[in-house]
C-alpha cells in the first residue's frame, strides 16, 4: 500500500514541478536542442558532455529533444481522492502524515510562485551560477579544469575564460595550452591565447565587440581548450545574447483584489516576440521570500509587466514590508534563450504588515 501511495504522490509532484517551470523547461529543452544541431568533429566526440568538477560538482548533461512519452499517470483527482482517505483513517503511520503536508504544501501557492527557502537556493541567482567543469586523463592521474566568467554575454562583454591542470594530490601544473573559439557548427573563428595569472592558473579573453555581426550573431559558442602536454582536451561555451529586453528602471505597486503583492515594470522591448522573466522577493533585510515568473507576448516598444508574489508565500515568510524586488531575469524565447545579463533593480516597496495580506 504504501508503495502505491509513494509512487502516486511521485507522479504527482513531477506533474506540478512541470507546472511551475513550464516556462523554464521550455528553456532548457530549447537550449538542449540547439547544443544538440552540433555536428562533432571525432576529435571531440569521445569529450563528456559534462565532467564532474574537482571542486564543484554540477550535473548540466544535454540530452537530445525527443518526442513526449505517452505515458499512464493518474489523474489529479484520483491523487485528491488517494489523500482524502489517508486523511480520513483514525490511525496513520508517519509516512502518511509527511505525504498529507507534502501535498498541501506543493498545492499552497499560485503558478508560478514558489518560496525561495535561502539565498543559495534562489531560482534567478541558479540561473546565471558559473558551470566549472573538469575532465579527467585516462588513467586519473590529472584532470583539466575550466570556467568561463559568465555564462550570457552582450555584444559589447568582453568573455575570460580561465583553465588549470592539476594532480590527483592536488597540485597545479605548469602547462601550456592551445585553444579555439569555434561555432555552433564546429566551425573555427579564431585561435586563442592562455596567458599565466599566476599559481599556474591561466586565462584568455575574448572581446565580443572586436568581431563583426557576421562572424558572431547571437547563439552558442564554444571555446576548446587543449593540453598536448599532458593529453587532455576539453570545451567550455558561452551564449552570445540579443534579448531585445531590458527595464526601464520605473515600477509600480500594490496589493491587488486577491491579497497578492503586484509589482509593475516598466520594461522597453525592442522586437516582437515571446518573452519570459523570472524574478525574486526579499525582504528589507535580505531575507529572501519568494521567486515568481511569467511567459508573455510582447510588441516591440514599452509596457508595463506585472510581477505578482503570493499573499500566503509573503506571510509564510515571516517579514512585514518594506520588500525588494531583488533579482530579475529577462530572456527572448528563441532557440537557442537569448538571456540577458542578471539585473539586479533593488527596487524597494511601501511597507506592509502581514495581516494586509490574504491566503
Amino acid at each position: 500500500m504504501y508503495k502505491k501511495i509513494i509512487i502516486i504522490f511521485a507522479v504527482t509532484f513531477f506533474i506540478g514541478v512541470y507546472a511551475f517551470n513550464n516556462d523554464v523547461s521550455l528553456i532548457e529543452r530549447h537550449n538542449s536542442l540547439a547544443k544538440q544541431t552540433v555536428n562533432t568533429p571525432s576529435v571531440l566526440s569521445t569529450l563528456p558532455t559534462f565532467a564532474t568538477s574537482l571542486q564543484n560538482p554540477k550535473k548540466n548533461q544535454t540530452q537530445k529533444l525527443s518526442p513526449p512519452l505517452q505515458a499512464q499517470v493518474p489523474q489529479t483527482s484520483s491523487i485528491a481522492s488517494t489523500i482524502a482517505r489517508i486523511k480520513e483513517q483514525q490511525e496513520r503511520t508517519q509516512l502518511q502524515d509527511s505525504l498529507i503536508s507534502d501535498h498541501e504544501q506543493f498545492k499552497r501557492y499560485p503558478e508560478g510562485n514558489a518560496a525561495i527557502p535561502d539565498v543559495d537556493h534562489d531560482p534567478v541567482l541558479q540561473r546565471y551560477e558559473v558551470d566549472e567543469r573538469t575532465t579527467m586523463n585516462e588513467d586519473k592521474s590529472m584532470g583539466l579544469t575550466i570556467w568561463s566568467d559568465k555564462k550570457f554575454y552582450l555584444k559589447t562583454d568582453t568573455v575570460t575564460v580561465f583553465a588549470f591542470v592539476q594532480n590527483n594530490e592536488g597540485k597545479k601544473l605548469s602547462t601550456n595550452f592551445n585553444a579555439e573559439l569555434l561555432d555552433i557548427r564546429q566551425q573555427k573563428i579564431a585561435k586563442l591565447a592562455f596567458t599565466s595569472t599566476g599559481d599556474n592558473t591561466y586565462q584568455t579573453s575574448i572581446n565580443l565587440a572586436d568581431f563583426s555581426s557576421t562572424q558572431l550573431s547571437a547563439g552558442i559558442y564554444k571555446v576548446l581548450i587543449n593540453d598536448p602536454k599532458h593529453k587532455l582536451i576539453d570545451a567550455v561555451t558561452f551564449t552570445l545574447t540579443q534579448p531585445d529586453i531590458e527595464l526601464t528602471g520605473e515600477f509600480k505597486e500594490r496589493i491587488d483584489s486577491d491579497g497578492q503583492l503586484l509589482i509593475e515594470v516598466q520594461v522597453l522591448i525592442g522586437a516582437n516576440s515571446q518573452y519570459y522573466v523570472q524574478a525574486s522577493l526579499y525582504s528589507a533585510t535580505e531575507v529572501p521570500i519568494g521567486v515568481t515568473q511569467t511567459s508573455i507576448q510582447l510588441s516591440a516598444g514599452l509596457h508595463w509587466l506585472p510581477l505578482s508574489f503570493a499573499g500566503v508565500m509573503i506571510k509564510d515568510a515571516g517579514e512585514n514590508g518594506p520588500y525588494v524586488l531583488k533579482n530579475v531575469s529577462l530572456a527572448k524565447v528563441t532557440i537557442p534563450m537569448m538571456r540577458a545579463p542578471l539585473v539586479e533593480p533593488g527596487f524597494t516597496t511601501q511597507s506592509y504588515g502581514l495581516d494586509e495580506f490574504k491566503n
